[in-house]
């Protein structure tokens, strides 16, 4: 009796634990009003109904593909969506004495923050899933 329980040990074990949702490709292209591509950063897509994140690193043509965890795509459904860019400022670190590079953000802050960034796209489980995001850069507005 206790041989069979062995033997069956992996059998009841296959398939314990959560399932992870299936992914779709997805990406695009982040770019400033004017047009211009945002050339590096992070976008992340956070479902509404929780599960998740996808994220991708935004590329010097400001294009990006998303991957959750170690998976490339995200869930499907409605997700905010939020960017996060810094550039080197050479001439803060002059004008605050610090080592280094300072950094500065070239992106709007609000586009930082899902719930004020105003970003929303919806990832289908058919179809290319392949974003334009436009975003205002940080010279462009002064107040939130």
């Amino acid at each position: 009796m206790t041989r069979r329980v062995w033997l069956l040990m992996p059998l009841l074990l296959t398939g314990c634990g959560p399932a992870e949702p299936p992914v779709y490709p997805a990406g695009g292209r982040v770019v400033f009003r004017s047009g211009a591509p945002v050339t590096t950063g992070v976008i992340e897509f956070r479902p509404d109904g929780g599960g998740p994140a996808a994220r991708g690193k935004i590329e010097a043509d400001g294009q990006f593909t998303l991957t959750t965890g170690t998976r490339p795509g995200a869930v499907a459904g409605t997700h905010k969506v939020t960017v996060v860019q810094m550039a080197a400022d050479p001439g803060a670190t002059a004008r605050h004495g610090t080592t280094g590079h300072a950094r500065t953000a070239a992106v709007h802050p609000r586009y930082a923050a899902s719930d004020r960034s105003g970003l929303t796209r919806t990832v289908e489980p058919t179809g290319e899933n392949q974003f334009r995001i436009e975003v205002e850069s940080a010279a462009d507005r002064i107040g939130w």
